[in-house]
């Protein structure tokens, strides 16, 4: 198995902050910047996905219903998802909007 490893750094860390720095290992062809920056792209996700995670986890209660079948699991998932989702996608939101406004307001 071929693994390639990437090394993404922050160039421009806001002030105060310490810059991003990931190293990266991939089984995925990484054969250009373009499919380097897509691997990263998806990488940034991860924090997304854990949150909403902890949030089903957490918040919805959904270990304690302790379901045995496929079906009910994939039930209470339907259900029990659009909380967590709404809830992290509404931050991640915030989130942009405030450092857009930060970088408007900085510049």
């Amino acid at each position: 198995m071929r693994i390639a490893v990437i090394l993404a750094e922050e160039e421009n860390p806001r002030p105060g902050v310490n810059p991003i720095s990931w190293l990266l290992l991939t089984s995925l062809d990484i054969s250009s910047f373009e499919s380097a920056i897509t691997c990263v792209r998806w990488y940034s996700y991860r924090w997304l996905i854990e949150r909403y995670h902890f949030v089903l986890k957490s918040g919805c209660g959904l270990e304690k219903l302790q379901l045995e079948t496929g079906r009910r699991i994939e039930m209470a998932l339907a259900t029990y998802s659009i909380r967590p989702l709404a809830k992290v996608l509404s931050r991640s939101l915030y989130s942009n909007i405030f450092e857009d406004y930060q970088l408007l307001i900085n510049n």
